[in-house]
């Protein structure tokens, strides 16, 4: 299904994005920060930050003295980012296999949910491990595979359904992925690394439109235009009416891995 003309602006696309994803992230940020023992007055850089809900939470725990740089190569992501005041964040728009920064620069590299988003992962965590000090951590959160997350599962089946299953290629990589990032830190002298399971209940509005926004975020469903997520929102919404409350909610259960490693 190709894409229709969008009658929204970029920056419209990323507010929309932060409103769709922040709900599911969110929960999961406290975990990130807890792992990435983030000292204060310490300098972190979060790797693909998008509109930076975990880049925000890193800087209140560096605190004043902190130095935090929020990156990704989406600049009306950032646009959204830099809308949120209170905090002395540096947004950087740049690919996370070409870090513009000297080596030895990093405290602390975390990334929430970034590492689904960056195609060479391999060089990606290399450059991460380049721009942290030699005493630094690193520390990502990563989401399992569909099938341990019923609110994916139900998006994977109607993407499937409307865009054709090839539309979901590289979907089950995930596990495949944390062991790739594992064995790059190690190889980045970042040696005890550890993995840990988070799992989150979130109440979602059961809205076909949230859905849908929820929907252009997403990788696999890059190939419907706007009549392609109504279509397959609506089969989300249905697919998912077992866990509606009362509310005129969805309440799911999220699950992500923690990746920490030091040297």
């Amino acid at each position: 299904m190709a894409q229709e003309p969008e009658s929204r602006s970029p920056v419209d696309v990323a507010r929309e994005y932060e409103e769709a994803v922040s709900p599911i992230v969110a929960p999961f940020v406290a975990a990130l920060i807890d792992a990435a023992r983030i000292p204060v007055g310490g300098s972190v850089l979060d790797l693909i930050c998008a509109t930076g809900v975990a880049t925000r939470a890193a800087a209140e725990a560096a605190g004043p003295m902190g130095r935090v740089a929020g990156l990704d190569d989406d600049q009306n992501l950032l646009d959204v980012a830099a809308d949120h005041r209170g905090l002395v964040i540096e947004w950087v728009q740049a690919q996370p296999d070409a870090l513009p920064f000297p080596s030895r620069t990093f405290d602390r590299v975390i990334s929430q949910q970034g590492l689904q988003r960056i195609p060479d992962l391999r060089v990606s965590v290399e450059e991460a491990c380049r721009v942290l000090r030699v005493d630094g951590g690193f520390a990502a959160t990563v989401w399992l595979p569909p099938d341990r997350n019923p609110f994916f599962a139900a998006e994977a089946r109607a993407i499937a359904a409307v865009a054709g299953p090839e539309a979901l290629a590289g979907i089950e990589d995930l596990p495949d992925r944390l062991a790739l990032v594992a064995h790059e830190l190690r190889a980045g002298g970042l040696v005890e690394v550890t993995t840990a399971e988070v799992t989150a209940t979130v109440d979602l509005p059961a809205d076909e439109g949230f859905i849908a926004d929820h929907l252009a975020t997403s990788y696999w469903a890059r190939d419907l235009d706007a009549a392609g997520r109504a279509e397959a929102a609506a089969a989300v919404l249905a697919d998912l009416a077992e866990h509606r409350t009362n509310a005129g909610t969805v309440r799911l259960p999220f699950v992500s891995a923690v990746v920490h490693a030091f040297p």
